[in-house]
């Protein structure tokens, strides 16, 4: 409502736009960000790079990023680097 619009609305409005609900959407965005700092940050851990990019804890990151990738963060920054 802060938005001048209803709840439903906004989450239709945000599906036609991205095809995901505004919750799958942030997610999404937060891998993505997560992807992009594990290939330009060696220097940062991995539960560091969760943290940071919103994950309340390492776990759901872990799990979360091997569902959108089908590989582990740690089996990501490894091929990664290997570029």
């Amino acid at each position: 409502s802060a938005l001048g619009t209803n709840k439903n609305l906004l989450t239709d409005a945000v599906r036609a736009v991205t095809g995901n609900s505004p919750m799958e959407y942030m997610r999404m965005l937060k891998l993505d960000e997560a992807r992009k700092m594990l290939d330009h940050h060696p220097e940062l851990t991995i539960e560091a790079i969760a943290f940071s990019c919103g994950f309340n804890a390492p776990s759901t990151f872990y799990r979360l990023f091997r569902k959108q990738y089908g590989i582990s963060p740690a089996e990501y920054r490894k091929q990664a680097n290997k570029l």
